[in-house]
């Protein structure tokens, strides 16, 4: 109690959180940063140097990191302007962008045009995505969007309308109404059946395909991406990468791809669905 009394009466010029993206966001503005060693912080603070690390789940271990900091002004400038320095050498979109362009190159070196598969798109909370496009965009990079449900455009930053992303976006949507469901269903089953009938059986297979192929999903997600144009793909999402394996696996695609995992591929999906989730992506080398 003590502890806790001290830091209430204490105005902090330091930031303390449980979300990466706002570590970042603290850094970039010169704050240094009190976390704990749970997802991708230790990658993001460096003890003593930009802020303090304290043991998960451990509220005495953060209130003494906390108060290691306000007892030590002396350091409050050097991990301020180290704060800033790490956030722009390894966050700013530039790097970022520079880095993931590069990567690019390394799996397919001839990369002109890249797939992204997403699960919402747009989301007013994933700014950092559209910023992704339209920085690939600037690069010279054919940025296309299979979105596995389509999200809303309201309060979407501009560069999603400058960019003219929706024309770039194609939805693997399934109506959630059966009547619905089997009404736009048809023109997709014609479309394969006319331009490649032997995959039919394949997208009905709920022997091998189970639930996805019982209620149409796999059809849905997996026509528009018949005869894909890219050279690579790029899942967002683990879980996002897990869906994609079905599409890919029944259209035979064949190039190369990667996955971006998230904080929550790292933990409560792991936590709810077991640690042999990822089991198949890891097997595809995703």
């Amino acid at each position: 109690m003590k502890k806790v009394n001290q830091l209430c009466e204490w105005r902090p010029c330091y930031y303390f959180c449980n979300m990466t993206t706002a570590v970042i966001e603290a850094m970039a503005t010169g704050l240094a940063v009190i976390a704990t060693t749970h997802s991708g912080f230790p990658d993001q603070v460096i003890p003593g140097k930009n802020g303090y690390l304290a043991n998960e789940a451990d509220p005495e271990d953060f209130a003494d990191k906390m108060l290691a900091y306000i007892e030590q002004p002396q350091l409050w400038a050097s991990m301020s302007r180290e704060a800033r320095k790490l956030a722009l050498q390894k966050y700013d979109r530039k790097p970022l962008i520079d880095r993931q362009h590069n990567l690019y190159k390394e799996i397919a070196p001839n990369v002109k045009k890249v797939a992204f598969i997403v699960g919402v798109f747009p989301a007013i909370s994933e700014v950092w995505f559209i910023n992704q496009v339209a920085d690939l965009l600037d690069r010279g990079l054919d940025v296309r969007i299979y979105t596995l449900r389509l999200g809303s455009e309201e309060n979407i930053s501009e560069r999603y309308f400058s960019y003219k992303m929706k024309e770039r976006t194609t939805s693997l949507e399934m109506p959630l109404s059966w009547t619905k469901r089997i009404v736009f269903a048809i023109p997709k089953f014609l479309h394969v059946l006319f331009r490649n009938p032997a995959l039919l059986p394949a997208l009905l297979d709920s022997k091998k395909y189970g639930e996805n192929a019982r209620s149409l999903k796999l059809l849905f997600r997996a026509e528009p991406l018949m005869g894909l144009d890219a050279d690579l793909v790029h899942c967002h999402f683990g879980t996002v990468a897990n869906k994609f394996l079905a599409i890919r696996d029944v259209l035979g695609l064949t190039q190369p791809f990667l996955t971006s995992r998230y904080g929550l591929d790292v933990s409560s999906v792991v936590e709810e669905k077991g640690v042999a989730y990822y089991d198949d992506l890891k097997k595809a080398g995703m």
